[in-house]
């Protein structure tokens, strides 16, 4: 008998779930009336706030109907103010009609009346006489036609009266272009000061082509500036067409049968070893009865030579 009261572990369990099915069952059959009534009372409060914010949307358009209504009478108060001011400054600044008379006039002196006089609105005769406040000038009849607004129609009528020339040669009121002086420089006699006004020149070319000039004895040509320290040959060509070695420049030159080593060496153009070379021969010679005497003795090739000769005297 025992067999019919036993179940195993697949039946247990499938009966404690049938049981939890039937208690959740009994458990919503009884909770059925409170949820009924909780559903009714949000269903109640959603209704209660559509109609509140019914009403509020209708407060507001109203409220909006009459800002509306309020601004477009404001509008209409101010157009009517400012149509009843307009026509009172057009009856006070507005002169009454001027007779026409067509006549000679210049648009550069005839008053706001004399322009009407001709048949120029009080408005365009107005705006004539401001352009000449600010400084406009009519050169020539056409330019009276230039003024914002004038009517061509107007402008034809009246061109035969305007007292300005037809055209104005390119050639009247142009000034006078005076041809630049050209900078003429003597590279012997000028200072740093003036050296300056050459193009590319500065305060420390001009020093450094001074001193130069002063260890040579002074430029016997132009090209000798491109042995400045720092010049190079197409600042020279830039330079060139302003400045010159006069014919008359006086070149300081050195004895070279009394100057000792240093004081020859001290020339650009002899070095040390050149110097010491001559002295010696002056001392087992005797003094140098030419300056040719130092080519012919070798002391000096003919392209060096030509270069120092000018520094150079033997008396």
């Amino acid at each position: 008998m025992s067999q019919w009261y036993y179940f195993n572990k697949r039946e247990r369990n499938g009966m404690i779930v049938l049981i939890i099915i039937l208690l959740g069952m009994v458990a919503f059959y009884i909770s059925m009336p409170y949820l009924y009534d909780e559903l009714q009372l949000e269903t109640e409060l959603d209704s209660a706030t559509i109609t509140a914010l019914r009403q509020f949307d209708s407060t507001r358009l109203a409220r909006e109907a009459a800002w509306q209504e309020k601004r477009k009478q404001d509008s209409l108060a101010r157009i009517a103010k400012y149509s009843s001011s307009s026509d009172k400054v057009t009856k006070e600044y507005v002169p009454e009609k001027i007779p026409v008379i067509l006549k000679s006039f210049n648009p550069n002196n005839s008053s706001v009346e004399e322009l009407q006089s001709v048949g120029i609105p009080f408005w365009l005769a107005n705006r004539v006489d401001k352009y000449r406040t600010k400084g406009g000038k009519f050169r020539i009849k056409s330019d009276v036609s230039k003024i914002y607004g004038f009517p061509d129609s107007l402008y034809q009528e009246l061109e035969p009266y305007i007292d300005l020339p037809d055209s104005v040669s390119p050639e009247i009121n142009k000034p006078k272009s005076e041809e630049p002086k050209r900078l003429s420089i003597d590279i012997n006699t000028a200072d740093a000061t003036e050296l300056k006004k050459l193009r590319g020149i500065g305060p420390t070319f001009s020093k450094r082509i001074v001193n130069y000039r002063t260890k040579l004895g002074g430029y016997a040509h132009i090209t000798q500036l491109k042995e400045v320290y720092g010049l190079s040959d197409s600042l020279f060509l830039a330079i060139q067409p302003s400045i010159f070695v006069s014919d008359s420049a006086i070149i300081h030159s050195i004895n070279i049968n009394t100057a000792t080593v240093k004081e020859l060496n001290d020339h650009p153009y002899i070095t040390y070893r050149m110097a010491a070379d001559w002295v010696a021969y002056r001392e087992k010679n005797g003094d140098f009865s030419s300056t040719d005497e130092l080519l012919s003795s070798g002391l000096l090739n003919e392209p060096l030579y030509a270069k120092i000769v000018v520094y150079i005297r033997v008396q």
